[in-house]
């Protein structure tokens, strides 16, 4: 009998110890889980390899995929950002040294910024803390200004069946006037037509260069 009580006892520490165990095994497995991994700022933004942009575009970045889908979808981020890119460098206080020159992320002369719908300079050129060198109130008016002169150049292209992608002759339409779309054979000036003489259409075709270089710099891999 005592030997049959002393098999109980024994069980019945064993069991003790099995049941402590396992508590300290649950304790070491808790204390040593790794903690979850903080949120990090995602890589690509609609189609935009963010880590690779200036800080000022990877910063302005969800603005302008805001007012691209809300505004004009048509006219994806990364021509944004590129565009930018080739007009400024992303340097929102850029602007011309003399009266009557452009200003701002999108180097727009006044007449322009105005026709956009900002409010005129107070000074030309602007001075620091204007609204064109603000660079959310900037991409505010631009962007869908530049919209604007995509929508035009589309309609024109699918009118007369010019061969140029809308997106590009929005480009022309910009540094170099509209009237360079329309009155072109293909919507890209060649030299000697639009009243685009030799050096305008090499800057027209080192603008488009420019651009298209920086579409593949900041682009997210396919």
């Amino acid at each position: 009998r005592r030997e049959r009580e002393g098999r109980v006892r024994a069980m019945r520490i064993l069991g003790r110890l099995v049941a402590v165990g396992a508590a300290v095994a649950v304790g070491v497995v808790l204390v040593g889980a790794a903690p979850a991994a903080a949120a990090v700022p995602p890589d690509v933004v609609s189609g935009v390899a963010a880590a690779a942009l200036p800080a000022l575009a990877r910063q302005s970045l969800p603005l302008i995929s805001d007012l691209t889908a809300g505004e004009c979808p048509e006219l994806p981020p990364l021509w944004v950002v590129a565009q930018v890119q080739a007009e400024s460098g992303w340097d929102a206080g850029a602007h011309a040294d003399q009266p009557g020159g452009s200003a701002g992320l999108y180097q727009l002369g006044q007449s322009a910024w105005v026709a956009a719908g900002g409010s005129p300079w107070a000074a030309d050129p602007p001075a620091d803390g204007a609204a064109v060198l603000t660079p959310e109130a900037h991409l505010r008016v631009a962007i869908p200004w530049v919209c604007a002169n995509l929508r035009a150049v589309t309609a024109h292209l699918a009118s007369t069946g010019k061969p140029t992608a809308p997106l590009d002759a929005m480009l022309v339409c910009h540094v170099a006037g509209c009237a360079r779309v329309t009155d072109s054979r293909t919507g890209v000036p060649a030299a000697g037509e639009a009243g685009c003489d030799d050096r305008c259409a090499q800057l027209v075709g080192r603008y488009l260069a420019a651009v298209h270089d920086n579409l593949t710099r900041f682009g997210a891999p396919r």
